[in-house]
C-alpha cells in the first residue's frame, strides 16, 4: 500500500472514531438534559420513565452531586449540578477529540505553513 492510501485509511479511521465519540457524547448529553428538564418541571420521581432516566444518569451525576445547592421553589427544581455535568462532559469529549486529531497525517502544504483557512 502506498503512502497516499495509508494516509487516506488513517484519516478515515480517525474520522470514524471522532464521529463515534461525538455520537456517544450526544447520547450522554441528551440523557443529562432530559434529567434536567424532568427536575425543572417537577416530574413525579415515582413514575417509571422518570425513575429510568434518573437511574440511567445517576452514575454520570455521581462526581457532580452536591457541588452546588439545588434551588427549589414551588415544585420547580433548578439543579446547577446537572448543568456543570453537561459542561464538563462536553469538555472531556472535546479534549479526547483534540487528542485523536493530533494523530492525523499532516500534508506538505500544512507543514510548510502555506495552508490557509
Amino acid at each position: 500500500m502506498d503512502q497516499f492510501m495509508e494516509e487516506f485509511t488513517l484519516k478515515a479511521l480517525i474520522y470514524r472514531i471522532t464521529r463515534a465519540i461525538w455520537f456517544l457524547f450526544g447520547i450522554i448529553e441528551s440523557f443529562l438534559f432530559l434529567r434536567f428538564l424532568l427536575r425543572l418541571f417537577g416530574a413525579n420521581p415515582n413514575a417509571r420513565f422518570t425513575m429510568f432516566i434518573y437511574s440511567l444518569t445517576n452514575p454520570l451525576m455521581a462526581p457532580f452531586s452536591n457541588v452546588f445547592n439545588v434551588f427549589e421553589a414551588g415544585g420547580v427544581i433548578i439543579d446547577a449540578n446537572i448543568i456543570l455535568a453537561l459542561f464538563v462532559y462536553y469538555l472531556v469529549a472535546w479534549g479526547i477529540i483534540r487528542l485523536i486529531l493530533m494523530a492525523r497525517p499532516i500534508h506538505m502544504i500544512e507543514k510548510e505553513g502555506k495552508f490557509k483557512k
